[in-house]
């Protein structure tokens, strides 16, 4: 886990990390209990690497902003009609400005005290403002079919 550099104090929930203002959205700090449960992982744990995540894709985006919208989990949700679909396991965030939706896929994460040992991330699927469309030019990676 000290390899998950960047990140914010454990009971902050809005802060700075290196020029970067990384935030919980409300639902997403409400679920991190249960979602750390399900992965049986600490939440400190959880929220620790899903900022870390979550800076870097806004750093690499060269924006200033991210707000976490959930932790990592392994579905998708069309927000448009409420279907859940089961996905790579990944973290949604909203990188501003700009407003646009990413989700970060991670590889080699499993469940337990281990859980984030050989945590990776696969790539990036940056989607553009307000659609389910994949930005090819901000998308990085392996990502799984749209």
């Amino acid at each position: 886990i000290e390899s998950f550099s960047n990140y914010l104090k454990p009971n902050e929930y809005q802060g700075e990390i290196d020029g970067v203002d990384v935030r919980w959205s409300n639902p997403a700090k409400n679920r991190l209990s249960q979602d750390a449960e399900r992965l049986r992982v600490t939440e400190v744990d959880l929220k620790r690497v899903t900022e870390h995540f979550a800076h870097a894709c806004a750093k690499r985006l060269k924006l200033n902003a991210v707000i976490i919208k959930s932790s990592f989990h392994d579905t998708t949700t069309n927000t448009k009609t409420n279907e859940v679909k089961t996905d790579w396991r990944h973290c949604t965030v909203t990188v501003n400005p700009g407003q646009n939706k990413a989700h970060l896929y991670i590889t080699g994460m499993s469940i337990g005290d281990k859980a984030f040992d050989n945590a990776n991330l696969t790539g990036e699927s940056v989607l553009v403002k307000n659609t389910n469309i994949r930005d090819p030019n901000l998308s990085i990676g392996t990502l799984p079919p749209m």
